[in-house]
């Protein structure tokens, strides 16, 4: 998912080792892949299939696992930290599991989409199936919108830029690679949820609907990140790489930052300001929140004595926030 400095990337994996709930998130950037967190956060799992996607706005997050645990959580694009866990389903301790293949967010948010493989399991059905997020209970909130019997193989589903979501399905009827002569509605076309943010079956699920030009589908699909989401407009982090130019009042303000090596403090001074209340952020330059103020403002003007003692040398970006503007500067501790 886009980092929300709108430039840099976060790559997230979850552990598929023993049991364990620890998600290793990397900054990928102009340096290369970063380690930088190791979140354990959530409910235990012990099975390492399934499927991890983000919402639109990549600030949620769902895990599904092939043995049935359905988790969503809060993502911050700025710091890359994972919060908020909400079990919607546990694991299953024993077999029949569902086997969660795979799950998409609607566009607007509201709804989850999951892909249920269940003929591993004495050969039952397999179900597309849609929960409401914005349920009280959003386990109870499940729908079925379709099943899919015995030798059919659901598998990845998209959304596609028409924010329309495609499902691949596998017809297990012949062996992989198939046979030039083999040709059936199953290996030819991908189905389509047209109206992913409807309820129930207004989503306009049609199976095996958009044809491939004579191409054939198996299991997978290409698992393209969204290139089009954009910073996370006036947020602390967009600064980092200025990919988005923080907006300013019409009167020129400006804050001013100058550190103080011998005393070790960063001196901030701000002028002709507006607004009553303040927000001071200090971060690091990975996009990591290490220092955080509020208070009331007497305007125009704004000044902070920061002890940098316990903060590490190197390039910190500052950001005053008002009701009325964002400013930012950055300075070096040496």
């Amino acid at each position: 998912v886009k980092h929300g400095n709108g430039k840099d990337w976060w790559l997230i994996c979850q552990n598929g080792s023993s049991t364990n709930n620890e998600f290793y998130i990397y900054k990928i950037d102009s340096s290369g892949i970063n380690a930088v967190l190791l979140n354990n956060i959530g409910s235990l799992h012990n099975n390492g299939g399934g499927d991890l996607t983000f919402n639109s706005e990549g600030a949620k997050m769902i895990y599904v696992e092939w043995r049935g645990m359905v988790e969503l959580y809060d993502f911050d694009r700025c710091t890359g930290t994972i919060s908020n866990p909400i079990l919607i389903e546990a694991e299953h301790p024993t077999n029949p599991y569902p086997v969660y293949v795979s799950t998409v967010f609607s566009p607007n948010g509201r709804f989850v989409y999951i892909n249920s493989y269940n003929q591993i399991n004495n050969h039952q059905d397999n179900y597309l199936y849609q929960y409401d997020l914005s349920a009280t209970n959003i386990a109870s909130s499940r729908i079925i919108i379709d099943s899919f019997p015995y030798k059919t193989g659901l598998g990845m589903m998209e959304m596609g830029p028409d924010k329309k979501i495609y499902i691949s399905i596998f017809d297990e009827q012949y062996s992989y690679p198939f046979a030039d002569t083999v040709h059936t509605n199953i290996t030819d076309n991908l189905s389509v949820i047209n109206s992913p943010d409807s309820l129930g079956a207004a989503c306009d699920f049609q199976p095996f609907s958009f044809y491939l030009g004579g191409r054939r589908t198996y299991y997978g699909l290409p698992n393209n990140p969204d290139y089009t989401l954009g910073p996370l407009v006036g947020s602390p982090c967009d600064t980092i790489t200025a990919v988005h130019e923080i907006k300013q009042t019409t009167i020129q303000n400006e804050l001013k930052v100058f550190y103080h090596p011998i005393w070790d403090i960063a001196f901030i001074n701000a002028d002709k300001l507006h607004g009553k209340k303040y927000t001071l952020h200090v971060y690091d330059i990975t996009g990591k929140e290490i220092f955080k103020e509020q208070g009331n403002l007497q305007p125009p003007y704004f000044t902070k004595d920061l002890g940098m003692s316990g903060f590490a040398k190197g390039v910190y970006i500052v950001t005053l926030q008002t009701e009325m503007e964002v400013l930012s500067k950055k300075f070096v501790k040496y």
